[in-house]
């Protein structure tokens, strides 16, 4: 599908979990779209930066 996430997103994500503490796990999935990956990548920035 060519919505899905792109690798530098999902690597992205990963990297925010681990210094955030979270399980990144909780957060992919193989249906996981762009969309949904910037969503979360912005509320898990938004938690890092206070």
């Amino acid at each position: 599908m060519f919505n899905r996430a792109t690798q530098a997103q999902i690597e992205y994500i990963k990297i925010l979990c681990e210094r955030l503490g979270y399980d990144c796990e909780d957060y992919l999935s193989e249906e996981l779209t762009k969309q949904e990956a910037a969503r979360i990548i912005n509320d898990l920035k938004d938690e890092w930066e206070g």
